[in-house]
């Protein structure tokens, strides 16, 4: 009779065991492991039942097989949770709100969280500090290019204050239009004239008195924010929209003259000097650099003209002095994105009606796809993870994630991927790429949400974070120096730090 019921238990243990793991079901799965298990019961009575303290023995040992076929397994296809800091007080983003972070720091630069209702929030780099920067509506929170400072527009004036300290802040009159290594300059309009001032920002005490001044145009605009997406003959940007799109001020400044074009503004002096960057015609949009790039320098100041077929010309300069000028690109219909010094431009030619993108950079006059030939070469690619001014990430028709310089086209990073479990999903900026990815279950004990997260730095195209969680990534946002916010169960982790 224990025979056969021994026998039975196996039997049923089997059937449950086999039917679990051929439809991916772990409670049938680890059903049949234990009732494997307690087969061995009934088996060691048919032995020991006679023994003194068999019955015991039957009961202990059943139940032991019962968890080595069962606890084991479980333990083996856990999914451990991703390292990182919670940031106290930092509530869930949503989907409108802004992640600014500064790459090419010495240093990985503080974050800066800009939501869509107004607020704005100053993470600490390491992620253990948050700070309410108390804005109002309608205010602009921008950090300087090298990440060093923090600044609040609001109203007609401008509060400043050290990313490592935000809570200690000074006021100056006026809005930003640049922050130029220690030089905040801003603009100050009153009574039909406007001037901008110059404040040397090193010292500790008021800004009562700017080192310069000087007259400008009541209507003079000022260069559009890298990064943006820009139509050549748009309108141009005011003080009023500076940081207020890229969340960075530019770490030069340009200013147009009526009748003379746009020129260099000497950072010591507040005076125009260098060659004329671009006509004041209206057929040219011009960037000033707010980031670094991947050696600490500031990129140059790049002017994007189009002719009137739309073929486009770009040029480069840095201190006032040239550095290089573009060829003419196909005509067509393009919008223009200037980011690290590069142009990367979207959209139709006229002549072939051929659309897709291609860029301008320092490394070659003709204007060509992101990433040259080798990009060509590595055959088809079913998703775009991101294109910056230094890197296109692309995922192959072979399953790699890829990442090559938009310029020389050199492999920066490559990881693969897998689609099975559903397609990829990443993201590229602040040279940080993410990509997020689930593997297909095989085994009926594989997590069923499980999502694997990597960061990777891509200016140095280290894998700074390769972790799974357990639970679906609800959002994701790169951060410089291969970092990542990651909203994980309505809790908020920085990741890579």
């Amino acid at each position: 009779m224990l025979l056969s019921l021994a026998v039975a238990l196996a039997a049923v243990g089997a059937v449950c065991w086999i039917v679990g793991e051929h439809r991916l079901q772990a409670p049938l799965r680890l059903l049949g492991g234990a009732i494997a298990g307690l087969a061995l019961g009934p088996l060691v009575l048919v032995v020991a039942g006679r023994v003194r303290r068999g019955r015991v023995v039957a009961v202990a040992l059943a139940v032991f097989a019962a968890l080595a076929l069962t606890v084991p397994a479980v333990l083996a296809h856990r999914v451990g949770t991703l390292d990182g800091v919670e940031p106290a007080g930092l509530a869930p983003l949503g989907a409108d709100d802004q992640v600014v972070s500064v790459a090419g720091t010495d240093e990985p630069s503080a974050i800066l969280v800009r939501r869509a209702a107004g607020a704005s929030q100053l993470v600490a780099a390491d992620g253990t500090a948050v700070t309410d920067l108390a804005t109002a509506a309608g205010a602009v929170a921008a950090l300087s290019a090298d990440g060093r400072y923090v600044t609040v527009a609001h109203a007609g004036s401008t509060r400043v204050a050290s990313a490592s300290n935000p809570a200690r802040s000074r006021t100056v009159v006026g809005t930003p239009v640049g922050l130029v290594g220690d030089v905040l300059v801003v603009r100050v309009c009153a009574d039909e004239r406007c001037d901008e001032r110059g404040y040397d920002l090193r010292g500790t005490g008021p800004l009562d008195e700017p080192t310069w001044t000087v007259d400008v145009d009541v209507d003079a605009p000022v260069a559009d924010a890298e990064g943006a997406a820009l139509t050549i003959g748009g309108p141009a940007p005011s003080a009023a929209d500076v940081g207020r799109q890229a969340g960075v001020l530019p770490d030069a400044v340009v200013r147009r003259a009526a009748g003379q074009g746009w020129a260099w503004v000497d950072p010591a002096t507040g005076h125009l000097h260098g060659r004329v960057i671009a006509p004041d015609d209206g057929s040219c949009r011009v960037v000033a650099p707010a980031s670094l790039d991947d050696d600490g320098a500031v990129p140059p100041v790049v002017a994007v003209c189009a002719a009137a077929d739309g073929a486009l010309t770009a040029s480069a300069s840095r201190d006032g002095a040239p550095l290089w000028t573009s060829d003419a690109s196909a005509p067509g219909d393009w919008t223009v994105r200037i980011d690290g010094g590069r142009v990367i431009a979207d959209g139709t030619q006229s002549e072939t009606g051929t659309g897709g993108e291609i860029v301008a950079t320092e490394h070659d006059a003709a204007w060509s796809e992101p990433g040259g030939e080798t990009v060509a070469e590595a055959g088809p690619y079913r998703a775009q993870v991101g294109v910056d001014g230094m890197d296109v990430a692309r995922v192959t028709a072979a399953g790699q994630a890829i990442a090559h310089d938009i310029a020389t086209g050199e492999t920066v990073w490559a990881e693969p991927v897998s689609e099975q479990g559903g397609p990829l999903r990443g993201a590229l900026g602040a040279r940080t790429a993410v990509l997020l990815d689930t593997e297909a279950r095989t085994d009926a004990l594989d997590p069923r949400a499980a999502t694997r997260l990597r960061v990777i730095d891509s200016a140095t195209g280290e894998v700074t974070v390769d972790g799974w969680s357990p639970h679906p990534v609800q959002d994701v946002r790169p951060v410089s120096a291969g970092r990542a916010l990651v909203l994980v169960d309505d809790r908020m982790l920085l990741v890579g730090v």
